[in-house]
């Protein structure tokens, strides 16, 4: 040493050091691979999980919480802090740049990192469920603009806004469905038992912060990396929105990789649809392990 070295941050949700998901354990493949070509990573646990503790925030807590682990890392006497970077996988790719705004990040590495608020990603994540359902294409449009209204109305954290906008889309969906129209009562019970997850201070900030604020400030290099059987963090648009701000910043250091048949997990998928990961042997696709060691 000293190592070049890697944050590794993961994506929504209480993850553990390893991101455990559906019995896989990506971060520990990645710390694996890294390490073995020379540099260093630093895993945590997400606060309420393992060895963390402390309260749950929104995504401000995160990107505290991110930042504090990145400045720890890029301290440490093995470390040379000139060449530590963050790799933030789904949601922890939109945490790396704002992080990066704020510390003297080196580089980030986005791995299936949205480009957008919660206001347009959940809109195109919906779009690619209805569509594999077959959903009628006028529908689905009611369906979709309901969710961004919805949406909007959530980003305001104000729960007289939300519930309205709740009442007046469910009643726009039923009528496109062709289904009878709720009652009243039985929409302000719909909203009642949705209310803890809708005024969740999480869910608020995931929809009011918007990640090309942070790119659009940032011109260290850059590695996009997403699967184009991505249905969580659609590939194109939001690889478009990610660039778009770094030129915007004036950034020449960034890289962009589709990833031919895999899914947000970088798994080669039949589909990409989330009930597949669990189901999948393959935790990492070797080959992006390898580019993304490369770069």
């Amino acid at each position: 040493g000293p190592f070049p070295a890697v944050l590794l941050v993961s994506g929504s949700g209480q993850q553990d050091r390893d991101e455990s998901i559906f019995g896989h354990k990506p971060f520990a493949l990645l710390a694996d691979k890294l390490a073995r070509d020379g540099i260093a990573t630093l895993r945590t646990d997400d606060r309420g999980i393992g060895k963390t503790t402390g309260p749950l925030g929104n995504l401000d807590t995160d990107i505290a919480d991110a930042k504090a682990a990145f400045d720890w890392l890029a301290k440490q006497p093995e470390i040379d802090g000139k060449r530590a970077g963050i790799l933030g996988h789904s949601i922890g790719g939109v945490i790396a740049p704002f992080v990066a705004t704020r510390s003297k990040v080196a580089f980030i590495v986005g791995l299936a990192a949205p480009g957008v608020s919660g206001v347009e990603l959940v809109p195109m994540q919906m779009e690619i469920t209805l569509k594999s359902s077959q959903v009628p294409a006028d529908v689905m449009k009611v369906i979709i603009d309901g969710q961004r209204t919805l949406g909007k109305a959530v980003a305001t954290g104000k729960e007289a806004e939300i519930k309205a906008a709740f009442k007046k889309t469910s009643l726009e969906a039923m009528k496109a469905l062709g289904r009878p129209a709720p009652t009243d009562a039985e929409l302000d019970a719909g909203f009642e038992a949705r209310k803890a997850e809708v005024m969740n201070p999480w869910t608020i900030s995931f929809f009011k912060i918007d990640p090309a604020v942070a790119w659009a400030k940032l011109r260290i290099p850059v590695l996009l990396v997403t699967g184009d059987k991505d249905t969580q963090v659609p590939v194109d648009v939001n690889f478009d929105k990610i660039t778009a701000a770094l030129k915007k910043a004036g950034n020449k250091s960034f890289k962009t990789e589709k990833r031919v048949g895999l899914n947000h997990l970088s798994q080669h998928a039949p589909t990409g649809a989330l009930d597949e990961y669990g189901m999948i042997e393959e935790t990492f696709d070797k080959e992006t392990l390898e580019l993304i060691s490369k770069w």
